[in-house]
This record gives C-alpha cells, structure tokens and sequence, in this order.
C-alpha cells in the first residue's frame, strides 16, 4: 500500500465529512485512478484508531538473542 498526496481536487470519502481530500491511499495491482481519497482530520483518526489494534513488534537485539540462546541451550 502507499500514501500518496492527493493529485485531485476530491471531498474526503469518509461518511459525514465534507472535507476536500489531502490524502490517497491506493494498493498496487489496481488503476491508478482507484484508492481512498481522505482529509488529514480523517487521516488521522484512522491512524490513533489502527494503533490501538496493531502494534509494532520491536526488533530483536543481540542482548535478547543471546539469553534466548541460552534458554534453548539449557532445555536440551
């Protein structure tokens, strides 16, 4: 997926808001032309609202690596 800014002069696609468009969100694989067209106030309520229900694992450090090496080491 990409997040675009908006190339077209559009009203925010979300129900209720009346906001021209500031953003595209569009897949690849689809015409150019399709995507989601949202204002930055939608934007970025769906933003706060997906960060409640995907949170980023964090990367794995050599400090973790190691004891997990060792965890596995003792269990043999």
């Amino acid at each position: 997926m990409k997040i675009k800014d908006s190339d077209r002069n559009l009203r925010c696609e979300m129900p209720n808001c009346k906001n021209m468009a500031k953003f595209k969100v569009e897949k690849d694989g689809f015409f150019r032309s399709a995507g989601i067209y949202l204002c930055g106030d939608c934007a970025s309520e769906m933003y706060k609202v997906l960060s409640t229900k995907f949170v980023p694992k964090s990367p794995e450090n050599m400090l973790n690596k190691k004891i997990k090496i060792k965890e596995n080491a003792g269990e043999k």
